[in-house]
């Protein structure tokens, strides 16, 4: 039950980071601009892919800080 309470939680928090990243455009902390326009590589532009693989690390980062709290919760108040 704990494992199913984990995985679901994960995908919740994972759904709500997604979210405000993509309504608020946060940026990334890890990397740079500077560094992305400095790449020659035209597949690291913002435009062509993906914009959580500019996030990987925040993602991570919040998600599962996040889910540790929320488990703690879960599992403390909530038997």
């Amino acid at each position: 039950m704990i494992e199913v309470r984990l995985f679901f939680t994960w995908l919740v928090v994972s759904i709500m980071f997604t979210l405000y990243a993509y309504v608020f455009k946060i940026k990334s902390i890890s990397k740079s601009d500077i560094v992305m326009e400095s790449d020659d590589n035209v597949w690291n532009d913002k435009d062509t892919d993906d914009f959580l693989r500019y996030l990987k690390f925040e993602y991570f980062m919040v998600s599962y800080t996040l889910l540790k709290m929320c488990m703690e919760i879960l599992i403390g108040f909530f038997p």
